[in-house]
């Protein structure tokens, strides 16, 4: 008897909800991957809730292990989402602050009957009681503006339909772009974009002659004298120089998954490296050496090109 369910809940940016007076909706995939249902739960309706929930809307899964793969299934679609509609997404790490007690907890079910769980932010799978009702527990806060609820159902059917599956570095990054939504200071939203780039590149060797110069710097760094401390300091810098930069990688990635797109007016891997220039800046500097950069205008471009470069990995080679 199928008894395992899911719960995914999320957080919108501070003025950025759904634009529904609803409160709830069901989800129906039209391939038939299954039913699931979205609820406001920090308002009375999406146009005021910050706080969302989708679960599953059926019976449930015979397995935790068949309920977490739904599961997650859903909350990549709910970031796969955020990314194309340029709409930060919080989804957790799938813990709990535990907002209730062990002993709370025990009480409510020996005087009430009822078994209360904590919520977590993300990915929920829980197993039914079946002689007691659950309850669940959790804080809520309150938002403002709005995001179209039909354009929601539309693309996340066409995201939970894919049955996307990321890589840890792939969430990594989905995770920091949903986050970057939530600063608002410019600089450490530009920061935060460059990271979900670089989480996703991958750094290749040098050349064989570019290795093997590296090879006798070590070998030289060995040999020379200095402290253990820093002949070990030196050597751990040196090692890392077998691999490309961090900026290369971040180009070519770039370059390989958006060529022909503009940002800002320049080719996508242009106009990487023009950020990435400025990224060193604001972390040596604390600000842009040029004085005349638009950062926020900046972020903007750079929040596109990291949202055109996360919807298009499951259709990458290297992904």
């Amino acid at each position: 008897m199928p008894n395992y369910h899911f719960r995914v809940r999320f957080q919108l940016p501070h003025n950025r909800v759904l634009d529904s007076e609803e409160q709830s909706l069901d989800l129906h995939s039209p391939t038939g991957r299954g039913t699931c249902v979205i609820a406001a739960v920090s308002g009375e309706s999406f146009r005021e809730s910050q706080w969302l929930l989708i679960k599953d809307g059926g019976e449930g899964f015979s397995t935790e292990d068949e309920a977490a793969q739904a599961g997650r299934h859903v909350k990549n679609a709910v970031m796969w989402w955020g990314a194309k509609e340029r709409v930060g997404i919080d989804v957790g790490n799938d813990a709990t602050d535990a907002i209730v007690t062990q002993t709370c907890i025990d009480r409510y079910r020996e005087e009430q009957g009822i078994r209360l769980l904590n919520e977590l932010h993300g990915l929920q799978v829980y197993e039914e009681d079946p002689k007691l009702p659950t309850k669940f527990v959790w804080s809520s806060v309150e938002a403002k503006l709005r995001k179209g609820v039909e354009v929601f159902e539309q693309s996340f059917h066409e995201a939970f339909d894919l049955g996307l599956e990321f890589t840890e570095r792939e969430t990594l990054a989905f995770e920091l772009y949903g986050l970057s939504h939530f600063e608002s200071a410019e600089r450490a939203r530009f920061l935060t974009l460059i990271n979900a780039i670089e989480s996703i590149s991958e750094s290749e060797a040098r050349s064989s002659e570019a290795v093997r110069h590296v090879e006798k710097l070590i070998e030289l760094t060995r040999d020379s004298g200095l402290s253990k401390s820093e002949i070990d300091s030196l050597i751990g810098s040196l090692g890392w120089l077998r691999q490309e930069s961090i900026s290369k990688s971040g180009r070519d990635l770039v370059d390989r998954v958006l060529d022909g797109k503009k940002y800002g007016g320049k080719v996508a891997k242009d106009f990487f490296q023009h950020c990435y220039g400025i990224r060193s800046d604001i972390v040596h500097r604390g600000k842009p050496s040029d004085e005349k950069i638009n950062l926020r205008t900046l972020v903007d471009q750079l929040d596109q090109l990291v949202a055109d470069l996360l919807l298009a990995g499951p259709g990458r080679s290297d992904a």
